[in-house]
């Protein structure tokens, strides 16, 4: 079978995952020893705590990780034999997973690139971000909804973040983020009613975090980032290959 990876973003370690890391697995004691060598809580106790809790776990400094684990255990029982994996795929934290399931980084590589991303968030949340739908029930553009969408990205702390499928991912300061909730016609889809704001979410990829990202780039200067062997795609849809 052939098969194209997409990895997913931070947030993925939710709740029902609780318990999930339990079973001895080389990457998980790789990872494990990483984070202990850091004093940090290692991911199986993390995993091991009785209650979810959104301050813990949903943290920047540990969901980030939790993530990465918990998709890297995955990736480590692909059955080559069965799967031949054409490409990888991954948007916002979801790439630097891909950057190792590609080959671009070794685990603890990639582990050292993810831990201090999410380490920054520490303490250090940069306004935040909300969801809000852009389709309708049959799965069409909502023409109202994308304009209100244009319309507040118009302004200047407030920017779109992502495009997941059919919702706006919007990330916005503190004063940006109550406007918006404020203004954006509220929006029924099943037992949920948007906008939502994400927990403990900066304004990723947007402007506001540009000191964060010039930071990471002189922290992370010399991580030895490689040509992928298997191709790799960009949330932007650039892809990497061997030769590129």
């Amino acid at each position: 079978m052939r098969a194209l990876l997409v990895c997913p973003g931070r947030g993925s370690y939710q709740k029902a995952h609780l318990g999930s890391l339990q079973e001895p697995h080389p990457v998980i004691e790789a990872l494990d020893a990483y984070r202990s060598e850091l004093g940090r809580p290692t991911l199986s106790e993390l995993d091991a705590a009785e209650r979810y809790s959104a301050s813990r776990h949903v943290a920047g400094e540990n969901a980030s990780l939790l993530t990465f684990g918990y998709s890297a255990r995955d990736i480590a029982q692909i059955d080559a034999e069965q799967v031949d994996v054409v490409a990888v795929a991954g948007n916002s934290m979801g790439f630097y997973t891909a950057l190792y399931a590609s080959g671009c980084l070794s685990l603890l590589e990639a582990a050292h690139l993810v831990e201090t991303m999410g380490a920054f968030q520490r303490g250090n949340v940069i306004g935040g971000q909300f969801l809000y739908p852009t389709m309708n029930e049959e799965w069409q553009p909502h023409a109202e909804s994308l304009e209100a969408v244009r319309t507040i990205c118009s302004e200047t702390d407030i920017h779109l973040s992502i495009r997941l499928g059919g919702t706006a991912v919007i990330g916005a300061s503190k004063e940006g983020l109550r406007r918006c909730m404020e203004r954006l016609p509220k929006r029924k889809q099943g037992a949920r009613e948007f906008p939502i704001q994400l927990p403990l979410h900066s304004a990723f990829h947007t402007p506001l975090l540009q000191e964060t990202s010039d930071l990471a780039r002189e922290v992370l200067k010399d991580l030895p980032v490689r040509a992928p062997h298997t191709p790799l795609i960009a949330g932007d849809g650039r892809i990497f290959g061997q030769w590129t």
